[in-house]
């Protein structure tokens, strides 16, 4: 997962304002109770409404939670990200 997490935030870093915007907007789509942190119920509710049932394992929320604190922040969840927008494969 280190390996993916880095691809994922040199990815970021080098995507257009644009793109940027689009990411804040899927996680503040995805925190619906506006609190800064996806929880699990929200983590898999988005995913599951998106069509990307896979991605709903807990074990993948669990590796994208870096810090090991049950919900994941905007950076955690830029793996997430970059794991949609470029189809890279997890397992």
């Amino acid at each position: 997962m280190e390996e993916i997490r880095r691809a994922a935030e040199a990815y970021y870093e080098n995507l257009s304002d644009e793109k940027k915007r689009n990411a804040r907007f899927s996680f503040s789509e995805m925190d619906k109770n506006e609190d800064g942190q996806i929880n699990l119920d929200e983590y898999v509710e988005y995913l599951k409404k998106d069509n990307n049932t896979v991605l709903t394992n807990p074990s993948l929320f669990t590796a994208l939670d870096e810090d090991g604190n049950g919900s994941l922040d905007f950076k955690e969840t830029i793996v997430l990200y970059y794991i949609m927008q470029s189809g890279r494969a997890l397992f």
